[in-house]
């Protein structure tokens, strides 16, 4: 993880988190799932 204590807080609010579609992310854990199971 990254620590954003020193960011301050405006930034962190400028930044939304995640910082791209929850799609984005669910796919990536899919695939990352699949390469972890084909080892």
């Amino acid at each position: 993880t990254y620590d954003w204590s020193a960011v301050p807080a405006t930034m962190r609010e400028f930044i939304q988190f995640p910082p791209f579609p929850v799609e984005h992310l669910e796919n990536s854990l899919t695939n990352l799932a699949k390469l972890a199971t084909s080892l």
